[in-house]
């Protein structure tokens, strides 16, 4: 099979995500129909699987015939990850509990909190892990917590066989600017009894994320834990951004797997959304495209807040470039309508450059900005810069 071209890329994204939710029609179910005769289903499969965007063609296309179909990888998938949410549900439950118990706040986000934020069925997130944020300063009690569940760091699965990264490599990555904002993922293996009659072709499937031990199909779960909303350094004094408190003050409840849980607010989700979205792209080039889906689907249900993503934008500098630049490319994947209501005078002239690798530099050379407006406040000369 011929190697899909950049053309057909963007058309297998658009044709899933410009419908979404809702079955695609006319252009967008022709571009579909010529892409699977030419390539077939399990190379759409697989650039949809590497773009983390299949939960939306399973609902854009639903009624397509290689995506119904019930022995072919799109069923496949989905019988899988109804699975893994379920198991994710129930383990998130477990620890929103025990961190309650032992009192120490945190807030659900992403995936499992989005699902249930927007009551989202038609189209259930596939996640790889479950996603957690904490304060800063709560950071070693959480991650004590955690490890007290049974989770542990390293744990890998290639092609279904369990191995295990040397601490030494999970601390070095750890500690790189690029992991900014959360800490190693930990991971614990569950069986996964439902779905032991399709076990090789699920392994064969997602051999990163199944395994069997001792004659049992297994379900590597992970939880990522957080601690900043801000990618690769806080604020150095050469970048206004977003505060701690920032996203702790307004968050909201979801209830998930019978447990209630914090999750953050709309203003905040939308710039955040946005803003990992270029980071994720354009900084660290990884080819996830799953906040496109999540994007989609708080603009549906109408959660979007455009209006608190504006004015974000310009209480933060630091965000406005890259929101900006997203929000964009959001709409003309997405086809949200939003022509006239994102302005570009509004990135092109605000006061930090886009975002990019040079952004790492400061932290990397451990060089920060101290600025004491003592003298400024009191009439002085100047402020002192250190």
């Amino acid at each position: 099979m011929s190697p899909l071209t950049v053309a057909e890329r963007i058309g297998i994204i658009r044709s899933s995500l410009a419908p979404f939710p809702g079955e695609a029609t006319g252009p967008h179910r022709d571009c579909f129909d010529r892409l699977l005769e030419r390539h077939g289903d399990g190379t759409v499969y697989s650039y949809l699987r590497q773009r983390n965007v299949i939960n939306a063609t399973l609902v854009s296309h639903a009624g397509h015939p290689a995506v119904a179909a019930e022995d072919g990888p799109f069923q496949l998938y989905r019988t899988a990850a109804l699975a893994i949410r379920e198991i994710h549900r129930t383990e998130l439950a477990s620890v929103a509990t025990e961190f309650r118990t032992q009192d120490v706040p945190l807030l659900v986000y992403k995936g499992l909190a989005l699902d249930a934020l927007t009551d989202n069925t038609e189209a259930p997130s596939f996640s790889n892990d479950i996603d957690l944020l904490v304060r800063k300063a709560s950071l070693a009690d959480a991650r004590k917590i955690i490890e007290g569940l049974g989770y542990e760091t390293g744990i890998r699965i290639d092609n279904g066989r369990v191995r295990r990264m040397p601490a030494r490599i999970s601390r070095m990555t750890e500690e790189s600017v690029y992991s900014y904002g959360q800490v190693q993922p930990y991971h614990r293996l569950v069986p996964v009894p439902a779905l032991e009659g399709v076990s090789d072709r699920v392994q064969a499937l997602m051999p990163r994320t199944f395994c069997t031990v001792s004659g049992q199909l297994h379900l590597r779960v992970s939880i990522d834990l957080h601690y900043s909303l801000n990618l690769l350094t806080e604020d150095i004094g050469t970048r206004v951004k977003p505060g701690e408190d920032s996203w702790w003050e307004g968050t909201q409840e979801v209830h998930i797997g019978g447990a209630a849980v914090r999750t953050l607010g709309d203003d905040v989700l939308g710039w955040a959304l946005l803003h990992r979205l270029y980071v994720d792209c354009t900084v660290l080039q990884e080819t996830g495209l799953k906040s496109l889906c999540h994007i989609k689907l708080l603009w549906h249900r109408g959660r979007f807040d455009l209006d608190g993503i504006h004015e974000a934008a310009r209480r933060h500098p630091y965000l406005a470039p890259s929101v900006h630049q997203a929000l964009r490319a959001v709409d003309t994947i997405c086809d949200l309508g939003l022509q006239g209501l994102v302005d570009p005078r509004e990135f092109r002239t605000a006061a930090a450059p886009l975002m990019n690798v040079g952004d790492c530099l400061p932290a990397l050379l451990d060089f920060g900005v101290s600025i004491d407006l003592t003298e400024l406040e009191q009439g002085g000369a100047g402020a002192r810069f250190h």
